[in-house]
């Protein structure tokens, strides 16, 4: 099943989309929530039951839920481009469905999970915070926290890379995701709900390599799970009084 809103044909619908400029001095992510392109009631009893199933169980968005309208996508994926600044850009994602749903918009796109690129819900790469557009302590999925996680794997390679030995080196694949880092061709992560569940290897070691600004910019609406609890909380007691 891919774990993705589904459209009239049974086609897959973007809801959800982050990305990170790894270029920014703190590089965070950027999400974009999409308006549904027409009404819950022109699904068939198919789509509605598959998108029902995700709303509640893997990502917690509904049919309805969105910000820009589903025919900006174009001007989304301009504002992407324009990150390089002209260069030639190169986009990072993990699953051959995304790669399919982006190539009409980009020319180069890289599939990390030709890398070995693990598991995203790990603890080890996975990070506790949310957008805000999911509901209130809502921990299962993320785009954010997913693009985060590979942001996070790819920091590791780096440091990985710098530790090297004769008897530990990085794999070619890997080598082709370190030399993205060095060359000066802009690349950018990306990450949205389009793909199967896949398990992979996992690395040892549990160096946490990105520090994220702790005072999240205003342009990024994430909230940390601890402040959603706290205020949780707060409401529970309010009530009572």
């Amino acid at each position: 099943m891919e774990l993705g809103f589904k459209g009239v044909k049974g086609d897959f619908v973007l809801k959800e989309l982050a990305y990170i400029d790894p270029y920014e001095e703190f590089p965070v992510p950027k999400v974009a929530l999409f308006k549904p392109p027409y009404d819950w009631s022109l699904l068939p009893s198919k789509s509605k039951s598959e998108n029902l199933y995700l709303q509640h169980y893997f990502h917690g968005l509904n049919w309805s839920d969105g910000i820009i309208s589903y025919d900006k996508i174009d001007a989304v994926v301009q504002k992407i481009k324009e990150l390089a600044e002209g260069n030639s850009i190169i986009i990072l994602v993990k699953g051959k469905q995304k790669i399919k749903w982006l190539q009409p918009y980009f020319k180069e796109i890289k599939n990390l999970e030709d890398a070995g690129c693990p598991f995203l819900r790990s603890d080890r790469f996975r990070r506790l915070i949310v957008c805000k557009y999911h509901p209130g302590g809502w921990q299962n999925n993320c785009a954010v926290q997913n693009v985060q996680a590979i942001q996070r794997w790819i920091a590791r390679l780096v440091q990985i890379s710098h530790l090297v030995t004769d008897t530990l080196r990085p794999s070619s694949h890997h080598r082709q995701i370190l030399q993205l880092t060095k060359i000066k061709q802009y690349f950018v992560l990306i990450s949205f709900f389009n793909t199967d569940f896949n398990y992979f290897s996992m690395f040892s070691g549990t160096m946490d390599l990105i520090n994220l600004a702790d005072k999240t910019p205003s342009f990024l609406p994430t909230r940390r799970i601890r402040d959603l609890k706290h205020n949780k909380m707060k409401n529970e007691i309010t009530k009572m009084k």
